[in-house]
């Protein structure tokens, strides 16, 4: 028969609250049950006197006033709390909900076919194909976030362009390649 070895080495305490010896397997343990804990820490909780103190907030959206536990609260509503932000990131970049990149860089992956203009490499063909909007014109030497600007890319070409400026008959060779 083999023997079985005991990795955890168990140690002998005595409980905080009752002071009954207990073996404990962690250095940490401290209780030797789960009542203990809890009649010790209700203890210590009511001879602290921990109460909630009721704390009077104004609310920045509706200006109602309202009594409440929590004092980092700004809002006297979850309705209040979801205007605010509402208001806070309407029309900006980082709201999850509207973000006008979004929408025009899907625009110009459909309207290119979901293909690289510069080489005509797909996700559809290759999965290892990762697709960006690229400047035909560089942001850096003056180009816009127009429709009539941006490309789709693979990551090899757009890196590989990065800022380069492009001659005009290359600027209407890819804006005419035509989309298998």
């Amino acid at each position: 028969m083999m023997k079985r070895w005991k990795w955890k080495k168990e140690l002998i305490k005595r409980c905080k609250y009752c002071n009954n010896e207990f073996i404990a397997h962690t250095q940490q343990k401290i209780y030797c049950s789960k009542e203990c804990y809890q009649e010790c820490y209700h203890k210590v909780y009511n001879e602290k006197n921990y109460v909630a103190k009721k704390r009077l907030i104004i609310c920045v959206v509706c200006g109602k006033k309202k009594e409440t536990g929590f004092s980092h609260t700004r809002y006297c509503s979850e309705k209040c709390q979801k205007d605010y932000f509402r208001e806070k990131y309407k029309n900006k970049a980082c709201n999850p909900v509207y973000n006008p990149w979004t929408s025009l860089r899907y625009a110009i992956l459909r309207r290119d076919g979901f293909r690289c203009r510069y080489c005509g490499r797909s996700p559809l063909d290759d999965m290892t194909v990762k697709l960006h909007c690229d400047h035909i014109l560089p942001k850096k030497r003056g180009g816009k976030d127009k429709i009539s600007n941006l490309v789709t890319a693979c990551d090899l070409c757009n890196i590989g362009k990065s800022d380069v400026l492009l001659e005009a008959r290359q600027i209407e060779k890819i804006k005419n390649r035509s989309i298998v």
